[in-house]
């Protein structure tokens, strides 16, 4: 399993850095171990782009139940030939603080990245 590194882009967002285009990092996901990252805070977002054929799946595990009041994963189909689209944010009620977010995917040929946006 690796760990994605996360990207921070609020100082673009803050005005702090000369406006410029969000243009996260991408790299191949581990379609076999799978992924992890840090939530750092509810502007956390997943970053997925698929350059496949076919659909993928990403999974993502959760610590806390949704508003229906079950625990289950968070699973994102990925459509094929998807340019880089974002998944978040990551609710602290589902996802706790100081865990990481395990992530799977049913499919190779992603590649992915973690921003704080």
């Amino acid at each position: 399993m690796a760990t994605l590194t996360l990207q921070d882009f609020r100082d673009y967002l803050d005005g702090e850095t000369s406006v410029g285009p969000i243009d996260p990092t991408l790299v191949a996901a581990d379609d076999v171990g799978g992924d992890d990252f840090d939530r750092v805070d509810e502007h956390t977002y997943f970053y997925v782009e698929n350059t496949t054929g076919g659909v993928v799946t990403v999974t993502f595990s959760v610590t806390g139940a949704c508003d229906f009041g079950f625990t289950h994963t968070l699973d994102v189909p990925v459509p094929a030939n998807q340019p880089p689209s974002p998944v978040g944010p990551f609710d602290r009620r589902r996802f706790a603080d100081g865990q990481p977010i395990d992530v799977t995917y049913s499919g190779s040929g992603l590649n992915v990245g973690v921003v704080r946006l």
